[in-house]
């Protein structure tokens, strides 16, 4: 039930022998194999032109997109100053430190690695500096962090630069189809988002060394990463994220659980697409899977210890982790539980002759059974980043740096506090809510140095070679301002639970046409047993401000009885064909005058009105003087459409139908 995903073999019984089952209606432009980027040596461009709405849309078939970040990762650390070790998991910590070590001996001067027999978890599931954060926690060393840190940067230089063909940040691994054969070139999004979500533990790692532009530089590559694998891998009639073959430029209809990793990308999914992912693929049984990610929530007829399976156990924190993040905490305690009945070897108990469990694999039981898998991944590392770049750069005062550290600490107390994610703690709304506006105020302080140019300097730019600094620094402050956003949604619903209110925002079309109105629903509704007046509530999106109600009109919520506020904006074309994060506030005033806000982040899918795509059937290498190649038109729009296009190829490459056509779309 379990299948083992590995980077040379992902679940098999999915593949037909016919070949790979993909979505005909749907596709991207891919790059060439080597060979043919030889023989094109150029870029080739199909450009139409929409009667309807006058846009010009180029789809083209990029030759190359070299990219300085991908060719530029590597990274070494420095020794620090080794810490004390302390707590019950300090000697199991320290077991799985020594078999690290092992691994990290094998490094090569290219920066691959050796993953010998028990440790090929982590040429599978690339957790190197995660399960080293979990270490540094449990028998903190220095020494070990220094080295950790050094090696991971190494081999996922290794992995950008030798096993990204098209440069797109995307690693490329095999799969194996059921008769055997083995498809290469394959983006798989299980493989690369744990990838992503490992390379912002090694940024956090780099903060325990002291080294925040280091840091910087490796969460602006997972953030990259994050942004790539959503619009390459997001196929929106199935609503998941399939593996995308970079030979025929397709996706592959592949089903497995660590495709729902891409749910913990906040920055790059809406929490209207988490909730009806996870409940579609997760929470729900669907027997036309061959592994639906609900497969762990029910028993397991697998008789192999989990000791002995550390995929097993590797899969199992991640997709646990998964569920509590989308608020599925009784699911998610649910695989934790049916995971460890099977765990039959103890550390008391005698040991079986010829049968020993790496310390790893015992330590990832023991982080499953003590449900520390809330904190498997970080979500607050942009803040850390932040606070340890002011400081780094002390670009404000000391006193306001001290000020901005504390304030963190007090939110990310806060945030974890009342979602689960650490112990409960007594806290004030007031304090909370001051600590956010600390936050917010250290970033416009952080933005205003950036625009006049006072940041950073060259030796900056000398630390992180490959990095512009200050756009990647922008980015970073986006991330943080969307953290105070999520940390203001749960200060704000326990203002609303005193108010007696509750907000609920739901996108009514999802899936939306370039100028077409998306259409914003808000419900707010009474939870006491009293009604409640709202004597004004505005939308902002940005820096527009809807308003939802007249001057001086008075509405009152009475129980049972939610009040419906709609709010309609257009679909404006900064991003084509994958999801985009709208991020909206609903503020609103009751009858005290307390003004109470509700955040929200949805994510919509925009499509031209006319879609066009290219696909290759037999791959992408020439075959004698031909190269197949299928272009497909989908329209999205109702209304008729005449197009008129062309074909140019500085390379030479002709088309045997002729450079240029017309065509005619009714409208249906």
């Amino acid at each position: 039930m379990f299948n083992h995903f590995s980077v040379n073999k992902l679940p098999r019984k999915r593949v037909t022998d016919a070949g790979p089952i993909v979505n005909e209606k749907k596709g991207l432009f891919s790059v060439r194999s080597e060979r043919y980027l030889h023989l094109l040596g150029g870029l080739t461009v199909i450009t139409f032109t929409c009667s309807r709405t006058g846009n010009i849309m180029l789809k083209s078939i990029p030759l190359r997109a070299p990219w300085a970040f991908a060719a530029a990762l590597w990274m070494s650390g420095s020794p620090a100053i080794a810490a004390g070790a302390s707590g019950g998991d300090a000697a199991l910590a320290n077991e799985v430190s020594q078999e690290l070590n092992t691994v990290y001996r094998s490094q090569q001067a290219d920066g691959s690695l050796t993953f010998p027999g028990p440790h090929g978890l982590f040429q599978h599931y690339p957790l190197l500096a995660t399960v080293s954060l979990q270490i540094q926690r449990d028998n903190p060393s220095a020494a070990f962090v220094s080295q950790s840190a050094a090696a991971a940067a190494r081999y996922y230089s290794y992995l950008f630069t030798t096993r990204d063909r098209n440069s797109n940040m995307l690693v490329e691994t095999e799969l194996r189809n059921a008769d055997g054969s083995v498809l290469t070139g394959i983006e798989d999004p299980g493989f690369n988002a744990v990838l992503s979500m490992d390379m912002i533990s090694l940024a956090t790692l780099n903060l325990e060394l002291r080294k925040p532009l280091e840091a910087l530089y490796w969460y602006e590559g997972a953030r990259l990463l994050q942004s790539r694998l959503v619009n390459r891998c997001y196929d929106v009639d199935a609503n998941y994220f399939f593996p995308f073959d970079t030979n025929r430029g397709t996706k592959l209809h592949d089903y497995y659980s660590l495709s729902m990793v891409p749910l913990l990308f906040t920055g790059n999914v809406g929490d209207n697409h988490r909730r009806s992912l996870i409940g579609h693929y997760a929470l729900r049984p669907v027997q036309a899977m061959p592994e639906p990610p609900s497969v762990f929530l029910e028993e397991s007829r697998d008789a192999v210890d989990p000791l002995f399976r550390p995929d097993y156990l590797a899969k199992a924190l991640i997709v646990a982790h998964i569920l509590h993040a989308t608020g599925n905490d009784e699911q998610a305690v649910t695989v934790s539980e049916r995971v460890m009945e099977k765990v039959s070897w103890g550390v008391g108990e005698e040991r079986p002759k010829g049968r020993q469990p790496t310390a790893t694999a015992r330590y990832m039981a023991r982080i499953l059974a003590e449900r520390r898998y809330v904190s498997w991944y970080d979500p607050h590392a942009a803040l850390d980043i932040f606070a340890a770049i002011t400081r780094f750069k002390r670009s404000m005062a000391d006193n306001e740096i001290v000020r901005l550290e504390n304030s963190i600490r007090a939110v990310t107390s806060f945030s974890e506090s009342i979602n689960g994610r650490g112990p409960t703690t007594a806290y004030d709304v007031q304090s909370v809510e001051s600590s956010i506006r600390n936050v917010y105020w250290a970033v416009s302080k952080t933005h205003e140095l950036l625009n006049n140019n006072e940041m950073f300097d060259r030796d900056d730019s000398y630390r992180v070679s490959g990095l512009e600094l200050e756009p990647t620094m922008r980015r970073l402050l986006n991330d943080v301002v969307v953290i105070m956003r999520r940390a203001e949604n749960d200060l704000y619903r326990l203002v609303n639970e005193r108010a007696g209110l509750s907000v609920a925002a739901t996108v009514l079309n999802e899936r939306v046409v370039i100028d077409e109105p998306v259409e914003v629903r808000w419900a707010i509704s009474a939870r006491g047993p009293e009604p409640v007046e709202i004597r004004s509530a505005e939308v902002i999106r940005g820096q527009e401000v809807d308003s939802l109600m007249k001057d001086g009109e008075t509405v009152v919520v009475r129980p049972g009885q939610p009040q419906i506020f709609t709010s309609k904006f257009k679909a404006r074309p900064d991003q084509v064909g994958t999801l985009i994060p709208w991020h909206l506030t609903l503020s609103f005033t009751n009858s005290d005058g307390q003004r109470i806000r509700f955040n929200a982040i949805r994510t919509i899918y925009l499509e031209h009105p006319v879609d066009v795509v290219a696909r290759f059937p037999e791959g992408q290498i020439l075959q004698g003087s031909s190269l197949p190649i299928d272009i497909i038109f989908v329209k999205r729009t109702k209304a008729q459409v005449s197009l008129a296009g062309g074909w140019f190829s500085p390379s030479g490459l002709q088309l045997k139908e002729g450079n240029r056509f017309q065509l005619s779309m009714a409208p249906i």
